[in-house]
């Protein structure tokens, strides 16, 4: 939008936040964000308190966006005794799941994000290098990118990943797919730039270190520790 940058605004001192973290009186001076959502997950990430994002015009004028609204979905009221909910009546009765179906189900059921108690037999990680930030490796054929974490993190413990970039979010994880007991991946065929990211024990503690990034198309191994 011409003439207009998005800050970020102490909500009690009226500051701005400027580059380096540190806070101005000069709008001029404050640090402008690409849109509002690189503004809001900025504030969310580094945990500032009573700070909102306004728009500033040429003039220095800031404009407060507004809230973006939240729809809460009304509780279902629970069925009288003895009375049929108005959604089952008048349906057929489906089939008994079959033994096949139950199977499938198993399946799908075990698929879900869960510490692995056996490992399972992978090829070889084409990764070599020690560290937090292992090397990095073109994926082949087709743009797909992938991130490997080596970790074992206990049995009923999963791995999250938080971060900026394809789908990812600072504010909510997304879970890791178990592949043995100290193997968890994540991958994207949607990814079209960098992605910065974290991982998260059970979506709850932080990686120890700084960020890390990882290229559209490119496979990265790390080793986090919490």
């Amino acid at each position: 939008m011409s003439g207009i940058r998005i800050v970020l605004k102490n909500k009690e001192t009226n500051r701005y936040l400027g580059r380096g973290g540190n806070w101005t009186d000069k709008p001029e001076a404050a640090m402008a964000f690409l849109n509002q959502t690189r503004a809001n997950d900025h504030r969310v990430y580094h945990r500032l308190a009573n700070t909102e994002v306004v728009e500033l015009a040429e003039s220095g004028a800031a404009n407060t966006r507004p809230p973006t609204p939240v729809t809460v979905s009304p509780t279902p009221r629970p069925e009288e005794p003895g009375t049929k909910s108005r959604k089952t009546q008048g349906r057929v009765p489906k089939p008994a799941a079959s033994k096949l179906d139950k199977a499938e189900a198993m399946k799908k059921k075990s698929a879900a994000p869960q510490a692995c108690e056996e490992p399972r037999n992978q090829p070889a990680s084409t990764s070599t290098s020690t560290g937090s930030q292992l090397a990095v490796t073109p994926a082949p054929d087709e743009l797909v990118t992938i991130i490997e974490a080596k970790v074992d993190v206990g049995f009923g413990n999963s791995l999250y990943i938080r971060g900026q970039g394809d789908s990812l979010s600072w504010e909510k994880g997304t879970a890791l797919e178990c592949r043995d007991a100290s193997t968890w991946r994540w991958s994207s065929r949607e990814a079209k730039a960098k992605i910065v990211f974290k991982l998260l024990l059970n979506d709850q503690r932080w990686a120890t270190g700084e960020d890390l990034t990882v290229e559209a198309g490119k496979t990265i191994e790390v080793v986090p520790s919490f």
